[in-house]
């Protein structure tokens, strides 16, 4: 009798779905950044490249975010109680180094999301940043979102 509950579990714990967010996606950036200081300008925000989601030690979710022409971002993330959707918590920083200066960025909001069979994942952020590029200092608010299909 024990070996066959045991047997169950375990048959149990096979027959699961793995988490479809979990894994490597290639990523399209669409968004809009807002200069606040020195001038005030809005541009759009574009670029390639890799959205890793792996779990994490101290949380549900590590996302790193590896756009092209800059260093990786890594955020921790949460599932929300429903599970369908991962929150990226307001507060965490990232650096990018360009060849011609750095920004951090403070995430005010974030959310990923995959599809069901998880052939493409989403995430979405909003951001407030502090840089400087050729010695000159500068400030905005941004959004950006990541979509694209399973690497």
């Amino acid at each position: 009798m024990r070996s066959s509950l045991v047997l169950a579990s375990v048959l149990c714990l096979c027959a699961c779905a793995p988490d479809p967010v979990l894994g490597s996606f290639t990523f399209t950036l669409t968004g809009t950044e807002t200069e606040t200081a020195p001038r005030n300008q809005s541009t759009p925000s574009t670029g390639t490249g890799t959205l890793a989601i792996t779990t994490g030690k101290k949380t549900d979710y590590v996302v790193t975010v590896a756009q092209s022409d800059t260093t990786p971002c890594v955020l921790e993330a949460e599932k929300n109680d429903k599970g369908d959707v991962i929150n990226i918590a307001a507060g965490q920083t990232c650096t990018f180094t360009y060849s011609t200066g750095t920004v951090t960025a403070t995430m005010t909001s974030g959310t990923l999301k995959a599809d069901e069979k998880g052939e493409n994942a989403t995430l979405a952020v909003g951001y407030s940043y502090a840089g400087t590029t050729f010695g000159i200092s500068f400030a905005g608010t941004g959004v950006r979102t990541y979509a694209g299909p399973r690497r």
